[in-house]
């Protein structure tokens, strides 16, 4: 049953990521500030096809997704695996699974995804909202959520962006898990 339940969160987050595609439709709302509680719950966001510009348009280009997190920094939240490659939909992801041992500790599915051809005004409303603002540092940020997950998407430049997503038992929980896994990643990002 607990194998069950796992498949379903790997599927979710593959569905999160695949689902949080480029939108048309472009949200509004400030984004908490650190001091601030994160309410939303989110999924992450995922792909748009902006055109393939060279190295200097893509600051991204370089990067390695499971450099930016490490199964050490969700170590607050639980015990997770390493990282592992995931580059479905769109993007270049690593994802994090949270060690299972009995059927009520929280099956979390952290991700962090680089999208080298789309920024954070792709990203799509997953059902609460798309709140726009800036992470500390001052980097323009975005998070949005809906149905037990949480993203917030990092700008790297104007054309692309990093995003960390959870899918966790609450949406309270991912938001708690973003907020802090985007603090760890922003200051690995290049300026753009």
């Amino acid at each position: 049953m607990m194998k069950l339940n796992l498949t379903r969160v790997v599927i979710s987050v593959a569905a999160a990521f695949a689902l949080a595609a480029c939108s048309d439709e472009e949200g509004g709302a400030a984004l908490p500030a650190e001091s601030q509680p994160n309410t939303a719950s989110s999924q992450p966001p995922g792909t748009s096809s902006a055109p393939d510009g060279g190295t200097e348009s893509r600051p991204t280009a370089s990067l390695d997704p499971c450099s930016l997190l490490s199964a050490d920094d969700l170590g607050e939240f639980g015990d997770y695996k390493e990282g592992t490659p995931d580059n479905g939909s769109g993007a270049r992801g690593c994802r994090f699974m949270r060690v299972v041992e009995k059927a009520s500790d929280d099956a979390d599915a952290v991700g962090v995804l680089i999208r080298d051809s789309q920024g954070v005004d792709e990203v799509r409303d997953l059902g609460d909202g798309v709140q726009p603002g800036s992470v500390p540092g001052g980097r323009k940020a975005v998070m949005t959520s809906g149905n037990g997950g949480c993203l917030i998407a990092l700008a790297v430049g104007e054309n692309s962006r990093v995003d960390v997503g959870i899918v966790a038992n609450t949406a309270e929980r991912a938001c708690q898990i973003a907020d802090a896994m985007a603090k760890i990643v922003e200051p690995k990002l290049p300026e753009g």
